[in-house]
């Protein structure tokens, strides 16, 4: 009936009910479309294509069949799986079902004693390439370009301040 009974055998009933007494056959149903249900979860980027067909069983064992590949990989790799082959390969099969799981990567955790906020941006920001998975080389030159930014947007946010400060003076000392 579906992919949690795949590989149970199936069976039917006849029953002979009178009173007081009850008779139970069980039959053995034999002939019946098979279910295959596959899982491949990918640990290398290398012949992504070649290791999907590879986990699903051969074209001949999946005609007329109904078949089901679970698939988890890590997000980044989804541009890589090639469906129209996939697909293609099972062809054969009555029904076939390509479940995708994207894995997302775990988020960076903070110790207990800390939370967002006593971080600095460039603290945060660094903790950002960190979960992107950012080459150490490439998060030293990010992090020098967001400090030379941010120190630009410290220095105008300080004179856009002076100025108002300037214009809250001037507004409360009467004219003479």
């Amino acid at each position: 009936m579906d992919f949690g009974e795949a590989r149970d055998d199936k069976f039917f009933i006849i029953a002979q009910v009178d009173k007081g007494q009850t008779d139970v056959k069980w039959c053995k149903l034999s002939g019946i479309r098979p279910f295959h249900d596959c899982y491949l979860k990918l640990e290398s980027q290398e012949d992504i294509t070649g290791q999907v067909i590879g986990a699903l069983p051969a074209p001949g064992v999946m005609e007329d069949a109904v078949v089901r590949l679970v698939l988890e990989y890590p997000r980044d790799w989804a541009p890589l799986i090639d469906d129209r082959v996939i697909q293609e390969y099972a062809s054969n099969a009555f029904e076939f079902h390509f479940v995708k799981r994207p894995q997302m990567d775990e988020r960076i955790r903070l110790p207990q004693d800390q939370s967002v906020g006593d971080l600095t941006p460039a603290e945060l920001l660094g903790k950002f390439w960190q979960a992107s998975h950012v080459s150490e080389e490439d998060t030293e030159a990010l992090q020098e370009l967001a400090a030379v930014i941010l120190a630009e947007e410290v220095e105008e946010a300080v004179v856009v301040v002076e100025e108002e400060i300037e214009v809250s003076v001037a507004e409360e000392v009467p004219a003479q």
